[in-house]
């Protein structure tokens, strides 16, 4: 797996006087923020050290080794390997108001042999460059001038007044010029390793360090429900990725993301363990004031002949830090809207592969309750036994020596089914958000095993995967997509049927939970009298029967009945398929909420009209 590496590398940079830049030079590159700025704003970086950390399980299973200098002073990661920078090369950045704001020309030369080596050959370079490709991307070239490997998802951090920067949590790509040297070709965009770089930096006497008071990404303005409301969408869902393996038995995914803040409230990103923060944002009111953020999940589907089902969840991820890129707002740990941004456009964040799949930053779903999106660190898997409310002291890292822990797992044979169809999705669940469906997206993959598992897709749309299978809102004679959001969260029913021919309909139904803090434990709809069920099926994708729901069909309904422990949680999806010999007709499904009851009652397609449900004792809940 690849972790978030720690800042072990020594700087090395001379820290280099205050001194003006000239300003006749043009940029290769505009600023992310696609703003013009002056002279002043044109910053430049050299010296230091870059630390590379390979991931040792996906080197081990496409047979390559990795050898470079020493191993950074006190790392406990193997498979790290520290580079000086030669201070003879500079890299020139915007970073108007001391806020990173892209690449703007140059390269960081580095010193020290990097060896790659595979079955069948070797690759071996006294130093390399980072060089940037566009304001956001480095690649890293050897010293023969080839491409080996794509650096992005930078994570940045000024620091004016110590002449320094720092450039982590890269997600490090095979290009598709060493995949194909390797004889990998299927692996081109691969993610096998981080990276971490500090540099010195130097920038004119005229620049502006800081906005004036009460100027943007200064003062926020709070979600009140009134005049400002949380927004955010998932504007991208980028590369998905085996991150682990255990061949012939199991894979585990990870993709990276990024979102925008689109709405009218600022977004609070503080991260977990953060016990209070800066001193302007005291009147933010607990618990916001103490280490509130987002947080990632992200779920794989399969759909095969027309019957979905969810094959994998992960656990959560915590965001920890906002780069507020194409805004001109400093990172830290706050997403800044449009109004409040400085230049009158709303911030975005971004986060790799690497920073997804690292476990300090990996919790669990019973930690937090989705439809509220509020943390309490205390009693949380990184403070087990503490006592709410905090704050309280974090006393376990998250750390873990098993690659499959809190990830999205796929049992292998669940990739390799004829015929099928497969989705992927990611969601940031953000506490306040108005709109949870433009914060989730889904994309089309298609799993394909070569050198290791790759996951080519499509581009993403935005909402929940289960809109590829019927559309939401959708009301036909043969399928139907009713959303709805309760008092107690949001969730889906959707289903499709189909005539079989001979007086025989196939019924497939799909219930979503979005962010239903009670969980579901039963599904019902009403049968009538003389009519005959069969081929009755419970889905969940998994291969564990102990937590299947059980079934009966007395009393004139069919109900599905969840056993002790497997309620649908939050983010999970269950299918129930039948065949009947009815045809379809307006009706609903009654759904009973586990740890708070409440039931609510789905408007969709069924077996039973609406006044003959009401006669079997079905309410009228919220929902209809």
């Amino acid at each position: 797996m690849i972790v978030r590496i720690a800042a072990t590398g020594t700087l090395t940079a001379i820290l280099l006087a205050t001194l003006s830049l000239p300003s006749s030079a043009l940029a290769d590159f505009e600023p992310v923020s696609r703003q013009q700025p002056d002279a002043s704003a044109r910053w430049s970086a050299s010296g230091g050290s870059t630390s590379l950390r390979f991931d040792p399980d996906l080197l081990a299973e496409l047979q390559i080794s990795v050898s470079g200098p020493a191993t950074p002073a006190g790392s406990e990661m193997p498979g790290e390997f520290e580079f000086s920078i030669n201070h003879r090369t500079t890299l020139d950045f915007w970073a108007p108001w001391a806020a990173w704001d892209g690449f703007a020309s140059g390269a960081l030369d580095h010193d020290g042999p990097l060896v790659l080596e595979w079955p069948g050959g070797l690759l071996s370079a006294d130093g390399f460059s980072l060089t940037p490709v566009s304001p956001e991307v480095f690649e890293l070239i050897d010293n023969a001038g080839n491409a080996l490997f794509r650096l992005d998802y930078v994570h940045t951090m000024l620091y004016p007044e110590e002449k320094r920067m720092t450039l982590w949590n890269m997600d490090m790509s095979l290009t598709p010029w060493l995949a194909g040297r390797m004889g990998y070709d299927d692996m081109a965009g691969l993610v096998i390793a981080s990276a971490f770089t500090q540099t010195g930096i130097r920038y004119p006497a005229t620049a502006a360090l800081e906005r004036p008071e009460g100027g943007g990404c200064s003062v926020p303005n709070w979600h009140d429900g009134v005049t400002f409301f949380n927004d955010v969408e998932l504007s991208s869902l980028g590369s998905v990725q085996q991150v682990a393996r255990q061949a012939g038995v199991r894979v585990a995914i990870a993709p990276s993301a990024t979102l925008r803040n689109v709405g009218t409230a600022d977004v609070p990103w503080y991260q977990k363990f953060t016990t209070e923060p800066p001193e302007t944002f005291d009147d933010y009111p607990e618990p916001y004031s103490r280490d509130q953020h987002p947080f990632l999940v992200w779920a794989m589907y399969r759909v095969v002949d027309d019957i979905p089902q969810q094959i994998g969840q992960s656990a959560i991820k915590h965001a920890f830090f906002t780069v507020n890129g194409a805004c001109s707002c400093p990172g830290g740990s706050i997403l800044w809207a449009q109004q409040n941004s400085g230049n009158n456009q709303g911030c975005t964040d971004t986060y790799g592969v690497g920073t997804n799949d690292s476990p300090t930053h990996l919790g669990i779903r019973d930690n937090l309750p989705a439809f509220t999106g509020e943390f309490e660190q205390c009693g949380s898997i990184f403070a087990p036994g503490a006592t709410p409310p905090g704050p309280c002291t974090q006393t376990f890292s998250g750390n873990t020596s098993d690659p499959f822990e809190r990830r999205l797992v796929v049992e292998e044979s669940e990739l390799q089914t004829p015929n099928a169809t497969y989705y992927f999705e990611g969601w940031y669940v953000i506490r306040d958000d108005i709109d949870i469906f433009n914060t989730l997206a889904y994309k089309q993959v298609t799993p394909t095993f070569g050198s290791s598992w790759s996951f080519p897709a499509g581009p993403h749309t935005q909402g929940p995967a289960i809109n590829a299978w019927v559309p939401p809102n959708t009301r036909g004679s043969m399928q139907a997509h009713h959303r709805d959001v309760t008092s107690a969260g949001h969730y889906s029913v959707a289903v499709k049927v189909t005539d079989l021919g001979g007086g025989q309909f196939r019924y497939v139904y799909a219930l979503m939970n979005y962010d239903f803090d009670p969980r579901f434990q039963s599904f019902a709809l009403g049968v009538p009298n003389g009519t005959t069920l069969s081929n009755i099926q419970y889905l969940d994708g998994d291969s564990n029967s102990g937590n299947d729901w059980a079934v009966d069909t007395s009393n004139g309904q069919l109900t599905f009945t969840a056993p002790g422990g497997g309620a649908l949680e939050w983010g999970h999806m269950a299918t129930f398929v039948f065949e009947a010999d009815q045809a379809p007709v307006d009706s609903a499904v009654e759904l009973t909420g586990l740890e708070t009851p409440l039931d609510v009652v789905a408007p969709i397609l069924g077996l039973q009209t609406f006044g003959e449900l009401f006669k079997q004792g079905f309410e009228n809940a919220p929902g209809l």
